[in-house]
């Protein structure tokens, strides 16, 4: 399953810890979540609820997203982090990344 807060990363907000504790409680399955990721302290209290990967965006569009990952993956393996682009057309035909 994968949990996107699509809300986070757009109003600066950090993850709603308590509904993804919740949600975690009663899902026997891995959970990929992302939204609101933009360092390695937000990513480790999300890990520490039980989810087996991450996904950042927002940050990418960061200089510092190289340290992010880096330090992820140094921590919980190169596996735990994937990247999500959203990719848009515009009225012309041609694509642009959000």
């Amino acid at each position: 399953i994968i949990i996107l807060d699509i809300l986070a990363s757009t109003k600066e907000k950090l993850p709603n810890y308590n509904l993804l504790e919740s949600i975690l409680s009663e899902c026997f399955m891995p959970v990929c979540y992302g939204g609101g990721i933009n360092d390695l302290s937000i990513a480790k209290k999300i890990f520490d609820l039980g989810v087996e990967k991450i996904s950042i965006k927002s940050s990418l569009l960061t200089n510092n997203y190289k340290q992010l990952i880096n330090e992820v993956a140094n921590i919980y393996g190169s596996q735990s982090i994937v990247a999500c682009i959203d990719i848009k057309k515009n009225f012309f035909g041609n694509y642009y990344i959000l």
